[in-house]
């Protein structure tokens, strides 16, 4: 039995299918991009969290799961109204990592000796 967090995302698709019919005329794409000013926004929550504002952390754990449901939302809403191509497969791949460069640097600028680490993992 697989229970890794990645296998999460189909009882999480079937939660979410009843916003489907209202994402009809959306393009799933416009999803994937949707999801850039929200991982900003965590980047932005890392960054003053970690100057001492730490209640920040709870909103960007909120945001977190923002980006992880439209995450999901895209690739439910290409698959199920048959709107899949391979520039969305792209910007389904490119999106999350471009958030994951915005955290990574809002921690390594955040504070000095986060800095080598930091840079490590970006």
């Amino acid at each position: 039995m697989d229970i890794g967090l990645y296998n999460m995302k189909y009882p999480v698709r079937k939660l979410i299918s009843g916003v489907l019919p209202l994402m009809k005329d959306v393009n799933p794409n416009a999803v994937s991009w949707s999801m850039i000013p929200v991982g900003a926004g965590i980047a932005a929550c890392y960054y003053w969290a970690a100057q001492g504002q730490s209640i920040l952390y709870l909103a960007a754990v909120a945001l977190t799961f923002l980006r992880m449901y439209l995450g999901t939302l895209d690739g439910l809403m290409a698959e199920h109204y048959k709107k899949g191509t391979p520039s969305g497969e792209m910007i389904n791949r490119l999106t999350p990592e471009l958030c994951d460069v915005m955290y990574l640097l809002a921690l390594t600028l955040a504070r000095p000796e986060w800095a080598f680490w930091g840079i490590c993992a970006l």
